[in-house]
């Protein structure tokens, strides 16, 4: 087994990306986190270019340890890391695989010992997290756009109609999906969320091959199957359906739709929906630029709207910065 094999997971909000996580845990060696460090948003680069001082490391772990404890209730031994990663040498990489083991309880020097890592809408970090880490892997999940869209407009509490984001975002990741760079095709895995689901999937002895890792097939019971920070089951809309075996809950058809969520389903996502496998009936109405605009109403969306139409990438996003959002709940705690 190479040395720090870490595993990151990426993808939309809503497409099982937890549930993938908390699977990654049920390979021998690997202990998954969910959700609460998210390094690469709150630490990689804010604290210069690169990692070099003892000042900067101190200030990260603080910031670190603030975050965790009043955000997710999790302690990390901010002194022991601080060592650790002195010894070891001052980088961006050595505290991320530090504080992952710290929060998780890993020996710091065991390589057997193996961490993943989810970061929802994290695609755009996933060449500086191979940087990072020379041997690590990405597993990048995509899910049909309909129950995603779906999942979300029941589940978030944004604004209306800030749900349609999700069909953004899920373009988004299509697109990262069909242009990975040629250098890092071999450490980037595109699952479709629906294999992680189906008994005669190929997937777990895919990544047993590439983990170097078993799967475990008795640890994977819905009673025990979580993830740190993240309860997997109660983020799911059909617990009790859900295992290996139990074919994922997928919607085939805009019946439930309205026209415009059906039309930017359609017009956007709907070649990519076509070459991953996602069956629909479709026979949505066209409707003009200016009338999608006008439905839209905030810039958000329209902007991401025009970048989509026109090809271009909007990128991962979220309506409400999640940064400021996260310090803004752990400063009211403080």
């Amino acid at each position: 087994m190479h040395p720090n094999i870490p595993v990151m997971i990426s993808g939309v909000y809503r497409s099982g990306t937890t549930f993938v996580n908390a699977a990654i845990s049920c390979f021998e060696g690997y202990s998954s986190l969910s959700s609460g460090l998210k390094f690469m948003r709150f630490c990689f680069g804010q604290y210069g270019e690169n990692l070099k001082t003892k000042s900067q490391l101190s200030a990260l772990l603080e910031d670190c340890r603030s975050r965790l404890a009043y955000r997710w209730n999790i302690e990390i031994s901010v002194e022991k890391i601080l060592s650790q990663v002195i010894e070891r040498g001052i980088s961006y990489s050595a505290a991320y695989d530090l504080i992952m083991r710290d929060i998780l309880d890993l020996n710091d020097k065991k390589i057997s010992q193996q961490w993943c890592d989810k970061l929802v809408l994290g695609w755009n970090d996933v060449e500086k997290f191979l940087e990072l880490f020379s041997h690590g892997m990405v597993i990048h999940i995509i899910r049909n756009p309909l129950d995603v869209l779906q999942s979300y407009k029941s589940k978030t509490t944004e604004p209306h109609p800030i749900y349609l984001d999700a069909i953004f975002n899920c373009y988004s990741s299509f697109l990262f999906a069909k242009n990975i760079p040629q250098k890092w095709r071999d450490r980037i895995i595109i699952c479709k969320a629906e294999e992680f689901f189906e008994s005669n999937s190929d997937i777990y002895k895919k990544l047993s091959t590439i983990l170097n890792s078993k799967f475990n097939h008795n640890k994977f019971e819905s009673a025990k199957f979580s993830t740190l920070i993240d309860q997997w089951d109660t983020n799911s809309e059909r617990v009790d359906s859900i295992s290996i075996g139990k074919k994922l809950h997928s919607i085939n058809s805009y019946s439930n739709f309205t026209e415009l969520e059906s039309y930017l389903l359609e017009s956007l996502c709907g070649s990519y929906m076509d070459e991953f496998a996602f069956p629909r009936e479709y026979k949505p109405k066209h409707l003009s630029q200016s009338k999608v605009e006008e439905i839209l109403g905030y810039k958000y969306l329209i902007n991401r709207y025009r970048l989509a139409i026109c090809g271009k990438d909007p990128g991962p996003s979220y309506f409400t910065n999640p940064i400021d959002l996260e310090w803004k709940i752990v400063n009211e705690k403080k």
